[in-house]
């Protein structure tokens, strides 16, 4: 289910439900439009006034645990 500001998941195999917050979302749409991680972390930088640092590192705990969560393949 996708709403303006959230995306909720649910694996019903893994008994896992998943909801993001509006930062997840606008990550989540991105990744589904092919955004790379650098692009990623841009954006977070330019839509939250964001250091770059500190986007890169959310964006890699976000991708993380979505390859965590089987909700993304590892890159290469």
């Amino acid at each position: 289910m996708i709403t303006a500001d959230e995306i909720v998941i649910l694996d019903e195999a893994k008994e896992l439900y998943l909801a993001t917050n509006p930062t997840g979302t606008l990550l989540w749409n991105a990744l589904a439009e092919g955004t790379t991680r650098p692009e990623l972390i841009s954006l977070l930088v330019e839509t939250y006034d964001l250091d770059h640092h500190q986007a890169a590192d959310d964006v890699d705990a976000y991708l993380s645990q979505l390859e965590e969560l089987s909700l993304l393949e590892p890159s290469d």
